[in-house]
């Protein structure tokens, strides 16, 4: 009877098999990884469509855009003024309505505050309702619904009523209900007490930007915004101040002073009103239109403050 030697591999072969196994699942990760953020990013534009879509549904109801926020309690224009009160409402809450967020937005009660605990005056304006937030405390500490958060985000817990999405406004933390006597040279779309409608702005809606991306952990100077509350500097964003992403800050007031990429390792924005996103090379920005661009994290300072400003006369060109 005769026996059949089988074929089997050499201990050599075997491990030049793995080998090869290896260095191919080492070049198909990234593209796997590219793939997901890929994905990722695709949700984020698809978000700020809907916010978009939101805001021009608001539009609609109302004849304006809403305004980025309302009666922040860091107002030192109107306040000591008569019957001031505080609100530091983020007019994000406005658009809950038209993102299929109506259930949500019926729980808040207007009649209150929507924050109490951050003031900078002194002395500080009351908030509404002799100042308490309220019903309104509970909802505004919890999680954001979805449409608040990019999934290229880290999840950080400790920053997680933050919001990844914002409007573009004039960069002052003081200045507030002064929108309309503000200058046409310097007017962004949004502000505290604004009133937008499309003749205001002039250089057109796909010249223009109304919202766009920030990171949740922000800020080595300042803080950007709750998803239902405004505050201390968290008044929107501004994408002529610095470029995209911009982790670099001398934080030279501090005790010890410290570089800001330096104490975070470059995982935390450097400056208040400051823009950025995870995805790699720039952020999405979401046109008066509501259109979405991308644009890059090395654009033109000059593109980005034209971007900013909506009655500026100045032209936007191509990015």
């Amino acid at each position: 009877m005769r026996y059949r030697t089988g074929a089997a591999f050499t201990l050599v072969e075997l491990l030049v098999v793995i080998t090869i196994i290896g260095i191919l699942i080492g070049l198909l990760l990234p593209a796997v990884q590219s793939a997901r953020e890929a994905a990722r990013r695709l949700h984020c534009t698809n978000t700020m469509k809907q916010w978009g879509l939101a805001q021009h549904n608001y539009l609609t109801t109302h004849r304006v855009f809403p305004p980025s926020q309302i009666a922040n309690r860091d107002c030192l224009v109107p306040y000591p003024y008569p019957n001031y009160t505080a609100m530091n409402l983020n007019g994000l809450v406005l658009l809950l309505p038209f993102m299929e967020q109506q259930p949500l937005y019926d729980q808040f009660d207007f009649d209150y505050a929507f924050g109490t605990s951050y003031g900078w005056q002194t002395p500080e304006p009351p908030p509404l309702a002799g100042g308490g937030e309220g019903p309104n405390k509970a909802l505004a500490d919890g999680d954001p619904p979805s449409l608040f958060t990019c999934p290229s985000d880290p999840v950080n817990p400790s920053f997680r009523r933050r919001t990844n999405y914002d409007f573009i406004v004039y960069r002052s933390w003081s200045a507030c209900s002064v929108w309309r006597s503000r200058s046409a040279t310097t007017r962004s779309m949004f502000e505290d007490g604004s009133s937008c409608g499309p003749e205001n702005i002039r250089d057109g809606l796909s010249n223009t930007a109304a919202m766009t991306e920030v990171w949740k952990e922000c800020c080595c100077n300042g803080t950007n915004a709750e998803w239902a509350r405004r505050g201390y500097t968290g008044i929107g964003l501004t994408l002529g101040s610095r470029a995209p992403n911009s982790t670099w800050y001398n934080v030279s007031w501090a005790t010890p002073p410290h570089m800001c990429y330096d104490r975070y390792n470059g995982q935390r924005l450097a400056d208040w009103g400051n823009t950025g996103s995870h995805h790699p090379g720039g952020l999405n920005v979401l046109l008066a239109d509501g259109s979405v661009r991308f644009l890059s994290e090395t654009s033109d300072a000059t593109l980005r403050q034209r971007l900013d400003r909506m009655s500026d006369g100045l032209h936007v060109g191509e990015f």
